[in-house]
């Protein structure tokens, strides 16, 4: 009987031009983005053989477990709603530990290393990495053998025992997958349980796949881009690391917002006595922000050193892996190493004028300063001024940063837009409506490009004159973002006139 299934696994193994669309025959590199995917969008062919060694190089099967599921199969290519995938077909389902896999390299060629996640040699900052896929599950019958993740070999030659001796075996990073219930699941490594938290020693891991509060269908059911997010933090005090990863879902169509797969099944990162990062045990489930999860193969290799490869899978991305007997892959890219300035290093090196409350603590608000320095590559210490006696962690920008610099950069950040482009930070008020009952309704937009109450409120100030407006009150009401990004607000009516009024952001938090 055939059993659905529809997992997307991302593991270790040991082991053109950005403006082009990589085609079948190439790796999946940092040179793969948004604009240039590793696709099957523009191919001519109907099917592809995988694994076809001497023409598509980047295809294999992982862990199979008999050695006849790694022989060749023909994939079909189909429109799904006009865009071309990958089908994956029935051709596995006797090997449910087996894996279609694409190969992730640091650069398109055999020989090259897979792509690393370890962090330059510039220490207190956080290493970003992102890979993204687009894909459509299969709701799933049953959860993928939590013990099969832990415990994996790149072949079925390779799991054999060798003169007697065992292989040394390998782990997955993580896997995420859709049940018959509609919902996703993620794959977590946990310290004690939510209701008895440990303390992180190895002792005290426990494997599971988790619920995410959301299902397949909150982002369409249909085609969904999936955003692996890996953080990686850099200790100068040792030089140690800590990693860890959260997932994303959106619809691939609609342009709606992203979930996080992983919101409220993880840790919250903490800032330790010394300026370090680090996790919050007693955190597991305990709020939206508690979003971050172990790879297994870390966990696995703190608990079995001794039957671990240690070649440094442990520090890279090697191969995006797929056990489905149907569902689709329609492309993949990449954004590696982009680098942010963690906030203990700021505060003893730079003035952080309006930055300071977002920068320097843990939590829900230094995420939107990490997200929007994700996104847009920012390194915020070229728009800081050094404080008397600190030495910039890095060379400043060509123009001498000022204060100006850098509240034009905070402007950036309420307005969620890149700072180095070149902009005019401001609301303006499109539409003023009055009602009859006293209340007004205003409409205000953003420049383009911007992203209006994501970091900010968009508030309004009031006032019978117009030189009373500097010193009046924010005032917050309910407001609706359309979706040209539009935010409509309705004052009520108040007891004496007030014409003058002023469209203004204040940060999220105050």
């Amino acid at each position: 009987m055939k059993v659905n299934r529809s997992l997307l696994l991302l593991c270790c193994l040991p082991i053109g031009c950005a403006l082009l669309r990589a085609a079948p025959g190439q790796y999946l590199t940092p040179a793969c983005t948004e604009t240039a995917p590793y696709t099957f969008a523009d191919v001519t062919a109907t099917s592809y053989t995988f694994p076809k060694l001497e023409t598509y190089p980047e295809w294999s099967i992982y862990n199979a477990e008999v050695e006849a599921s790694e022989v060749s199969r023909d994939y079909p290519i189909a429109e799904i709603d006009g865009v071309k995938a990958l089908r994956f077909t029935s051709g596995l389902v006797s090997d449910e530990n087996a894996y279609l896999a694409l190969g992730i390299r640091a650069e398109n060629s055999n020989t090259a290393a897979p792509l690393s996640l370890v962090p330059a040699t510039a220490a207190d900052r956080f290493r970003v990495d992102n890979l993204y896929a687009k894909v459509k599950f299969v709701h799933s019958a049953e959860l993928p053998d939590v013990d099969s993740l832990k415990e994996m070999y790149p072949s079925y030659a390779e799991r054999q025992p060798v003169d007697g001796a065992l292989p040394p075996h390998q782990a997955a990073k993580l896997g995420v997958c859709v049940l018959q219930d509609g919902y996703f699941y993620i794959s977590r490594v946990m310290s004690g349980t939510p209701t008895n938290p440990g303390t992180g020693t190895p002792e005290s891991l426990n494997f599971d796949f988790c619920k995410s509060e959301y299902t397949y269908d909150d982002v369409g059911g249909g085609a969904v881009i999936i955003r692996i997010e890996f953080r990686t933090f850099r200790n100068s005090v040792d030089e140690s690391t800590t990693r860890a990863f959260r997932i994303f879902a959106r619809n691939a169509t609609d342009g709606s917002p992203e979930v996080c797969l992983t919101k409220g099944r993880g840790y919250r990162w903490c800032i330790e006595e010394t300026g370090s990062y680090a996790f919050d045990f007693s955190s597991l489930e305990q709020g939206d922000d508690c979003q971050w999860l172990y790879a297994f193969d870390n966990a696995v290799a703190v608990k079995a050193p001794g039957n671990f490869t240690a070649d440094g899978s442990l520090d890279s991305l090697q191969q995006l892996g797929f056990s489905a007997t149907d569902g689709a892959f329609y492309s993949a890219w990449l954004k590696a190493n982009t680098q942010i300035v963690a906030g203990a290093s700021l505060a003893n090196t730079y003035l952080l004028g309006s930055f300071a409350p977002f920068v320097t603590t843990n939590g829900a608000r230094f995420e939107l300063y990490a997200d929007w320095a994700r996104t847009y590559n920012v390194d915020l210490t070229k728009y800081l001024v050094p404080s008397a006696g600190g030495e910039p962690l890095l060379l400043a920008a060509s123009a001498e940063p000022t204060e100006t610099t850098t509240e034009q950069a905070f402007n950036a950040f309420l307005l969620d837009m890149d700072p180095a482009a070149e902009a005019t930070y401001a609301l303006t008020i499109t539409g003023i409506v009055p009602a009859a009952d006293g209340s007004v309704t205003l409409t205000v937009c953003g420049p383009e490009g911007s992203t209006l109450a994501k970091n900010a409120d968009v508030c309004v100030r009031r006032a019978a004159a117009l030189e009373d407006m500097d010193g009046a009150e924010a005032i917050t009401v309910s407001t609706v973002i359309d979706a040209a990004g539009r935010a409509t607000l309705t004052l009520p009516a108040t007891e004496t006139p007030q014409p003058f009024m002023q469209a203004v952001l204040v940060p999220k938090g105050e």
